[in-house]
């Protein structure tokens, strides 16, 4: 659980496979724009990390990347569009361990896991809780004490993310 937690951001750029390849295909690729689609909305963590690569591997390539936010479903859909598109690493998936739980917890996701290839992982992020002043807890275990006597609030991601688990 704490690998899972550590890992809750990191975005993983997939499909980058036809960067390193052989230095004969190198010389060809990238022939086209290169797509990253973000598996979140615009704004979020794996948004900004997704356009801070896009802009460092267009400068790397000295070819435009694009940046397609297809947030839904817990990144099941930008995950299938990346999975179902031309394998030929034009199409990236910038998303984050939400891939991993879907991979368990979604029975049809539209894709394969072993369709996509992790190739990088871009940052890390631990999860934090705060509470308000106001409550008495001092530390997780009277948290949990006293939210079993009494129901709280919590925000997260979305149904499958790391901190919806991590609540659960």
């Amino acid at each position: 659980m704490i690998a899972f937690r550590r890992l809750r951001y990191a975005v993983v750029m997939l499909g980058l496979a036809g960067i390193v390849s052989a230095p004969a295909n190198a010389q060809t690729y990238p022939s086209q724009n290169v797509s990253v689609i973000v598996a979140f909305a615009a704004g979020g963590i794996a948004d900004a990390l997704g356009r801070l690569v896009g802009q460092k591997l267009s400068e790397r390539l000295n070819q435009s990347v694009v940046i397609e936010n297809r947030g839904g479903a817990g990144g099941n859909l930008a995950a299938r569009a990346v999975a179902t598109a031309a394998a030929d690493g034009h199409t990236l998936l910038a998303t984050t361990t939400a891939l991993a739980v879907n991979d368990t917890a979604s029975k049809n996701r539209g894709y394969n896991t072993a369709d996509l290839r992790a190739v990088a992982i871009v940052a890390i992020s631990p999860d934090v809780l705060a509470v308000h002043p106001s409550n008495p807890a001092k530390d997780l275990k009277e948290f949990v004490a006293n939210g079993k006597k009494a129901s709280f609030t919590y925000a997260s991601a979305g149904v499958g993310t790391a901190p919806h688990i991590g609540a659960e």
